[in-house]
């Protein structure tokens, strides 16, 4: 720093107006880079830089740096096995037909959607991965060398139970269904190609067995339901022939109907010769008025008509009448022939039911087999880093928002 003056005693004390003195001028050399604001020449320190950048370091440069080691030095390959799969029952994609055929097949298509949730469900339950592990070996396949340590089973954070199996199980084997075509995607990830089609093979033959298991169930469960109803309808009808039986002996009689018919049918015969009987008297007494024949004649016409009224009071009249032993016949004829028509379709659905049980009601059939990959589908490296670092640029904004906020509350 240099300063420049100038003084005017000489002049002033000679009279001489006083010049305009300068102005002290202060000259400072510029700052280096890395040095600080007061001049001292100090660089600046890591501390300094940590005390000043330590949210972005935290929040986005530890987060990106963490995920590009893992994804580009530890995490591991692993092959990807798709399959499609699709659960139906015989009919329901038939053709076009009269209302009574589109709701069995409606009614055919909702058991279908219900199996495939069904056969879902069996794929991502613990009965499916135990199964796995008891005949395909599924823990060894899930513990490959080839596997990175977060993503084999066991690691070093997890342990080695049934839990924790089933819960590697679910990030090796997703599966999804597309409600508009009833297809169902399966996809099993592994660390070797061989193992990933193994794997889903071996969850369609899984599938299938159980596919068949509630197929069986079902048929028995209709076989024993319908053989139930079959000895109801039996013993119900056993029942009913017994009290007819019964009724028959009390009131003495086998059929009324046959009886009363004919009862009737002597009924319409006396009529009849009561009729002749007395046009004969009439045209007598009109021919011969005095003759002896007169006589015997209305005498048999009177027995006939005797006749004619028992008959009449033997259908109706009294409680030992026919009509009065009809309402009870008629009710347990009637009592039978339920009984019969029940037994009759009890047997027909018990001998449906064990030719259901003789074919395949619900198929598993495959739309797309298990595929050998060739090359390992995930991880997907680059867009894992690009998310992890789109998240921490977001995070990193938000949280500096909020420090800011926090800061100018205090102030």
């Amino acid at each position: 720093m240099g300063k420049i003056s100038s003084q005017s005693g000489a002049t002033a004390a000679a009279g001489e107006p006083p010049l305009r003195s300068l102005e002290l001028i202060e000259v400072r050399p510029l700052e280096e880079p890395g040095r600080d604001q007061a001049g001292r020449g100090a660089p600046v320190t890591w501390a300094e830089l940590l005390k000043r950048y330590w949210l972005f370091l935290l929040v986005v440069a530890l987060p990106v740096m963490l995920s590009v080691a893992y994804y580009g030095f530890i995490a591991s390959d692993r092959y990807v096995s798709e399959a499609k799969f699709v659960v139906r029952a015989p009919g329901a994609g038939a053709g076009a037909g009269g209302g009574l055929s589109m709701v069995m097949r409606g009614d055919a298509s909702n058991r279908t959607a219900d199996d495939t949730h069904a056969v879902n469900a069996f794929v991502l339950s613990r009965d499916a991965a135990s199964e796995l592990a008891r005949t395909h070996a599924l823990r060894e396949v899930m513990s490959r060398p080839e596997g990175d340590v977060f993503a084999r089973f066991p690691n070093f954070y997890t342990r080695n139970n049934d839990e924790k199996f089933f819960e590697a199980y679910r990030r090796f084997v997703s599966v999804r269904a597309d409600s508009t075509t009833g297809i169902s995607t399966l996809v099993v990830q592994a660390f070797r190609a061989d193992d990933a089609r193994m794997i889903a093979e071996s969850i369609l033959a899984s599938s299938e067995r159980f596919v068949n298991r509630l197929h069986e169930r079902a048929t028995r469960d209709e076989i024993a339901f319908t053989r139930n109803l079959v000895d109801q309808a039996r013993a119900q009808l056993a029942e009913v022939v017994e009290r007819l039986s019964d009724y028959r002996n009390q009131e003495q009689t086998l059929d009324p109907q046959t009886e009363s018919n004919s009862r009737l049918a002597t009924l319409s015969k006396l009529s009849t010769e009561i009729s002749q009987l007395e046009a004969g008297l009439a045209q007598q007494v009109a021919m011969a008025p005095q003759s002896p024949a007169i006589s015997p004649m209305r005498e048999v016409i009177q027995s006939m008509r005797n006749e004619l009224d028992r008959q009449r009071r033997l259908l109706v009249g009294d409680s030992s009448s026919m009509a009065s032993k009809f309402e009870g016949y008629e009710m347990l004829m009637i009592e039978r022939e339920l009984a019969s028509r029940a037994l009759v379709d009890a047997v027909v659905r018990m001998e449906k039911a064990r030719q259901d049980g003789q074919r395949q009601s619900i198929y598993l059939q495959r739309v797309v087999e298990p595929n050998q990959p060739d090359y390992p589908a995930q991880p997907y490296r680059l867009l894992g880093i690009l998310l992890i670092t789109a998240l921490s640029v977001v995070m990193y904004a938000i949280c500096r928002s909020l420090l800011s906020l926090a800061l100018e509350h205090r102030s």
